[in-house]
């Protein structure tokens, strides 16, 4: 960016009101309200809760890892379709903490690939390096939170490939 650009930009952002911005001090409820009706103008559409059911979270599972606790949970985002997704806390968090919401992006085998549980070999360099996109931010003292997308791992037809593999 040229330095005239730069220099609009950033006036254009000192200007800028964040009525928005979350504010720990704000009611929350009336906050959450004014977000949903804002994006629901920049969509042009209302947001139309068609299939939606309750929030309730389970538990599935809860292991102690090297450094980190990892807590499986489950929740249904509408009628039939059950979310996976894996809590990873380090050790030494002991109170409030940034959470990063780590997601596996195009590989199809999951949010396993992002706490580090290879699937098959063909995925096992993703899964054991690179892809462990969830616990790379647990080692930076991060709590991440890897959430099973539609139509990845967990959350599609398996297949002949999809069998987990022992590291």
């Amino acid at each position: 960016m040229n330095i005239d650009g730069k220099l609009c930009h950033d006036r254009l952002a000192k200007q800028m009101k964040c009525e928005l911005a979350f504010d720990e001090n704000r009611d929350f409820i009336s906050w959450k309200g004014k977000i949903k009706e804002k994006l629901s103008q920049l969509l042009g559409l209302p947001i139309i809760a068609q299939n939606a059911c309750p929030l309730e979270l389970k538990v599935v599972e809860t292991q102690e890892k090297e450094g980190y606790t990892q807590i499986r949970f489950e929740f249904e985002s509408e009628y039939g379709s059950v979310v996976p997704c894996y809590l990873l806390i380090p050790d030494t968090v002991k109170e409030k903490a940034p959470v990063v919401i780590t997601l596996q992006g195009h590989n199809q085998y999951g949010a396993r690939s992002s706490i580090g549980e290879a699937l098959c070999h063909e995925t096992l360099d993703y899964d054991t390096g690179r892809g462990t996109f969830a616990l790379q931010a647990v080692k930076r003292g991060l709590i991440s939170l890897a959430i099973e997308q539609r139509g990845m791992g967990e959350r599609k037809a398996m297949n002949a490939f999809d069998r987990r593999v022992s590291l």
